[in-house]
């Protein structure tokens, strides 16, 4: 009897000892073991709690450090083939922290506890030059077990010899994929989506039937499906919304659906870009824009405005005529008035009476004349005003220098409706930017803000003139690639130098000639001209 209840006992302890073992309390440090985690959102930066312990290559917890060790390391040692096993109930990814000797490492699989089926094998040389870190995607919505294990011999890419060492283990818990309705368009009309609320809703113009809508759906996370398909009545979904199901064939996820249609028919004008490529300005009833005096009054070229409206001039020109779904006319004032370029080589301090500028901001004493952050706010409607760009109505140069006001800004600049290459920002406070221009008649250069936050401002502008003189009773001209002679002057062109390269009574094409200055004379008469 007596050798009876020794052998139950001494089974008793090996069990007690047994389920310390597994809960991690304390254990030998070589061979593979379990570590149950049941919160596996978590990171493990000191092993020894989960289960190191020996006298060989053991930590200790006083040296531990919770970023990558260097120099004496006491972390746990993978150096005879030991390794370390996590089970946890579901894995998202698992991400090591380790460094040790140059090209040594760690095997790391990864196994369902199911069917100990393997999910991933990996074999990872690390760099101990600093931490390396390894992160493995495993997304398995059951219990795995997760090894890592020092491999006993060579295993390529592990090329050297030594020992590697753990600094952390952080294991991501495995977050299912919902079905969802990623997107819910009609009519060309994005709906607003909350997910988690779990609605939809959109206002649709104005005169939208809502007894019969078909939405455009598209399905996002790992749905496969929804209801309901085709047209639905949605005239009464303000009070009782309409019912729309995600599914995954498992899962599924509901959203109540609202649709409204506008009170009144939308004719909000947001943007008019005429065909000279001038932005115009809208404030309130108003429209402004404007052309190089000299040139045809530019057309409407493209707009934005409210869903089904459409915009017009009005025959006699002096209206912006918006009409609404509802076939009523908004009308808005129209300026639209020619402007006279500056021409000449004096540089000009601005004082706001410049009447070639033209911009939907004010002019300031102290930043001259400015322009405004590139932001459309409710309350300050700077794009749709104006107030984010300036229009500078010049002659034939071949080169603007503007004095900045401001801080530099990030900008845009067109030179008659094309963008250039640069610049791309103003100057600093009182100092100078160029835009170089090739030469053509007349110029009308936009400057647009680029930035989301802050004004910029230029405060004066000098300039390089491509023909200091321009004879009008002759005609002769150059628009940067040829010398116009419409009237047949004998005209002689000579470089810089003073040397005759052309002389002819037509016109003087100057694309081959190499870059520089040029003066062309005709008679008692000479202009300077630049070619690029």
């Amino acid at each position: 009897m007596k050798k009876y209840f020794t052998k139950i006992l001494a089974i008793a302890a090996m069990l007690l000892i047994g389920a310390w073992h597994v809960n991690g309390q304390t254990t030998t440090y070589s061979g593979s073991y379990p570590i149950i985690l049941t919160n596996p959102a978590e990171i493990h930066t000191n092993p020894v709690s989960q289960g190191w312990a020996g006298t060989t290559n053991a930590p200790t917890t006083a040296s531990r450090s919770n970023k990558c060790i260097t120099g004496s390391v006491t972390e746990p040692n993978f150096n005879s083939g030991r390794n370390i096993t996590y089970r946890i109930p579901n894995c998202g990814a698992i991400t090591i922290q380790a460094n040790g000797t140059a090209g040594r490492g760690f095997i790391i699989t990864i196994n369902k506890v199911s069917d100990n089926s393997q999910i991933s094998r990996t074999v990872w040389a690390i760099d101990n030059a600093t931490c390396s870190n390894k992160t493995i995607t495993v997304n398995v919505a059951e219990a795995v077990n997760i090894q890592i294990l020092s491999p006993t011999a060579v295993e390529d890419p592990i090329t050297g010899t030594g020992s590697s060492y753990i600094s952390s283990i952080e294991i991501t818990e495995y977050v299912p994929a919902s079905p969802i309705i990623a997107s819910f368009t009609i009519a060309g009309i994005p709906a607003t989506i909350d997910q988690a609320a779990g609605t939809i809703t959109a206002e649709l113009i104005y005169g939208t039937n809502l007894t019969n809508i078909t939405p455009n759906i598209v399905l996002g996370g790992n749905a496969i499906s929804y209801t309901p398909t085709g047209a639905q009545d949605f005239s009464n979904s303000s009070t009782t919304p309409v019912t729309y199901t995600a599914s995954d064939g498992t899962n599924t996820k509901n959203y109540a659906v609202t649709l409204t249609t506008q009170a009144t028919a939308g004719k909000e004008l947001t943007e008019l870009i005429f065909s000279n490529s001038f932005n115009a300005f809208i404030k309130g009833e108003t429209v402004a824009a404007y052309y190089m005096a000299g040139q045809a009054k530019p057309t409407i070229q493209s707009y934005q405005a409210s869903a089904g409206a459409t915009v017009a001039i009005s025959a006699d020109g002096t209206k912006v005529v918006v009409t609404g779904a509802d076939d009523v006319d908004r009308e808005l004032a129209l300026t639209l008035e020619p402007v006279t370029p500056i021409t000449g080589s004096t540089s000009v301090t601005f004082d706001g009476t410049e009447t070639w500028i033209k911009t939907g901001n004010a002019f300031d004493a102290t930043k001259g004349w400015v322009f405004s952050k590139d932001v459309e706010d409710p309350d300050n409607k700077r794009i749709s005003e104006g107030k984010s760009r300036i229009y500078f109505f010049v002659g034939s140069y071949s080169k603007l220098t503007f004095t900045s006001g401001t801080v530099a800004r990030n900008i845009k600049v067109f030179a008659n409706g094309t963008e250039l290459l640069s610049p791309t920002s103003t100057a600093p406070s009182g100092e100078t930017f160029d835009i170089d221009l090739s030469g053509a008649s007349n110029y009308m250069i936009g400057i647009y803000s680029n930035k989301t936050n802050g004004d910029g401002g230029v405060t004066a502008m000098s300039s390089v003139i491509t023909s200091v003189k321009q004879t009008q009773e002759l005609g002769i001209s150059f628009d940067g690639k040829t010398i116009r002679n419409p009237n047949g002057v004998a005209l002689h062109v000579f470089d810089i130098a003073g040397r005759l390269v052309h002389a002819s009574h037509t016109d003087i094409e100057m694309n081959n000639n190499q870059k520089g200055i040029y003066i062309v004379k005709s008679g008692a008469d000479a202009m300077k001209i630049c070619v690029k």
